[in-house]
């Protein structure tokens, strides 16, 4: 069972609402957690996280609400960017303390001309990891690292996010598992039972396309929210990590620009509906992949 306490929203729910109608959301449909961004405006900033606004105004418009992660810091492997990713996290985590948000996640590159070999991307993840840990570490922080399904990701599948985890040793990361990214890397049934480990998974991303494009074509503007017309296949993802014993949180994160036209009532809808499919797609038997 998924009780409505576990599931959460991110910002890209209403990426175009302010933060206060964006609360308002949330607790008109009896969401506890919610996610906040730093990339609402494009180029990922700091100042982003909270809209421009002070901390005292963000924790006003934001109390009741458990703020489950800030999403997210990019380029999380990239040796070249490595000193900029420390000072750029080293200020998320100052945010994020004041704000009392525990967990920040981290992205992989997405570049298709990245030439790196397979054991140096990992090198260089690896070393990176072990930096972000003894910074989040020095603020009382977890990390969440979430790998990207596309195919110009060099961080595509959870068990190579698993692997980069054990190698580096750290202590305060998880995995975030993105429904949609299981879905463009061909994560299977088997691949969950058996590659899979879901205790190392800290936060579950959900989110749904519609029917029509070749998966190689899919990017992010695709993803909506639940709908049962879904190529995705989000809820088969749901029930197969929950009947493989995950326990944690779930959050709807969309990413379509279509979502920035939606008003209070339209995006209070969809959660709602959204909500109903995981509650009851929680409750029947998994399928398989």
């Amino acid at each position: 069972m998924i009780s409505k306490k576990r599931i959460g929203i991110n910002r890209n729910v209403a990426p175009g609402m302010s933060l206060e109608k964006f609360a308002q959301l949330a607790k008109d449909n009896n969401i506890k957690i919610v996610e906040l961004r730093n990339d609402l405006s494009g180029v990922p900033t700091v100042e982003s996280i909270t809209d421009g606004r002070s901390i005292e105004e963000v924790k006003s418009v934001l109390k009741g609400l458990k703020i489950e992660t800030i999403n997210a810091l990019g380029n999380a492997d990239s040796a070249e960017l490595l000193q900029n990713n420390v000072d750029i996290l080293t200020q998320m985590c100052e945010v994020a303390k004041q704000l009392s948000v525990t967990r920040i996640i981290f992205c992989p590159t997405r570049d298709a001309s990245d030439t790196r070999s397979d054991g140096q991307r990992q090198e260089d993840l690896v070393t990176a990891l072990r930096s972000f840990s003894a910074i989040l570490k020095s603020f009382g922080l977890q990390g969440l690292l979430e790998p990207l399904g596309f195919a110009d990701s060099v961080l595509q599948t959870p068990w190579e996010a698993q692997a980069a985890l054990k190698i580096s040793g750290v202590d305060n990361f998880k995995i975030v598992a993105d429904t949609f990214h299981y879905f463009l890397a061909g994560v299977t049934a088997r691949d969950i039972q058996k590659r899979v480990d879901v205790k190392q998974i800290g936060l579950v991303h959900m989110s749904t396309v519609a029917p029509g494009k070749s998966v190689s074509s899919l990017a992010d503007e695709d993803r909506m929210m639940l709908d049962n017309a879904d190529e995705s296949r989000c809820l088969e993802y749901v029930r197969l990590l929950q009947a493989s014993g995950y326990s944690g949180n779930y959050s709807f994160e969309p990413f379509s620009s279509k979502l920035r036209q939606w008003d209070l009532n339209r995006a209070s809808e969809s959660i709602a509906v959204s909500v109903q499919m995981v509650e009851e797609t929680a409750k029947k038997s998994s399928l398989e992949l």
